[in-house]
Order: structure tokens, then C-alpha cells, then sequence
């Protein structure tokens, strides 16, 4: 049986965390879903616990993707942060993030189980390598 994943999906408008979570479901990912209405719900949810991934579209909102990165990263920066894409979710001008952002991507809404998939990959090789450094300098220390 797999992990069922943990998603937090902010900003939290009703299509768009039934849109996501359709769309997961399609792709077969076996997932938890949490949705954060506003910028404070997504501060008290992060600050309680950590999910896997952090899905974010432009839609009607409290607060946009951009709030939304920037609590996620203050918070829980190694959390992947996915921007999903897609013409009947995203406002006309969607927001345009550095592609050089760490954990940061963008992908439409068909391409969102492979996106999460590559996504938790590659946090948990980051999470390694932290584990391994953080070895070798305590091995120093000793």
C-alpha cells in the first residue's frame, strides 16, 4: 500500500482544491488534503506541521501564490512548493516566480502527478544530503 502524500494546497479557493484534487486522483496519487483559506490558516497549518508538498494556483482568493511562497518559505522552506498552471484555474496574468527559487516549480494542471512525484524525489535526496553533512561536521566535532 502506498504513503498516502500530504498536500496542502493555498490559497484555498474551493475550484481550485477540487480541481487539484481531481486531478491528483486521476493520476492516481494516493494523497491527504489540507487547504489553507488565507495567509493565516497557511501560517498555523505550516507552523503545526509540515506537509509533503505545497500546491498553489491564481484563482479567487484571500491571498495569492505569492503570499503564499513567502510564508511557505519562511516557515518550511524545504517543503516543495509547486505553482500549478493551467488556463481554466490561473487569473490571466499568472505570477512569475525565479526559476532559480529552490523547491519552486511550475507545471500545468495534466503534468501535476509526474511534478509532485519529481518533487518529493528530490526533497528527500536534499534531505539526505543534509543528514550526510550534517554527519561529517559533528564527526569533526568529536
Amino acid at each position: 500500500m502506498k504513503k498516502a502524500i500530504d498536500v496542502l494546497i493555498a490559497p484555498g479557493a474551493p475550484e481550485i482544491v477540487d480541481a487539484l484534487a481531481t486531478g491528483m486522483r486521476q493520476a492516481g496519487l494516493a494523497f491527504r488534503l489540507h487547504h489553507a483559506a488565507n495567509e493565516q490558516n497557511l501560517a498555523d497549518q505550516l507552523r503545526c506541521h509540515a506537509p509533503d508538498v505545497i500546491l498553489s494556483s491564481h484563482g479567487k482568493s484571500s491571498f495569492d501564490s505569492r503570499a503564499a511562497l513567502a510564508v511557505a518559505r519562511e516557515i518550511r522552506p524545504d517543503v516543495p512548493f509547486i505553482f500549478v498552471t493551467d488556463p481554466l484555474l490561473a487569473e490571466p496574468e499568472t505570477p512569475s516566480f525565479d526559476p532559480q527559487a529552490e523547491n519552486v516549480l511550475a507545471a500545468p494542471l495534466r503534468q501535476l502527478a509526474p511534478t509532485v512525484r519529481r518533487a518529493l524525489r528530490e526533497a528527500r535526496q536534499q534531505a539526505r544530503l543534509r543528514e550526510v553533512e550534517l554527519m561529517a561536521l559533528t564527526s569533526r566535532w568529536r
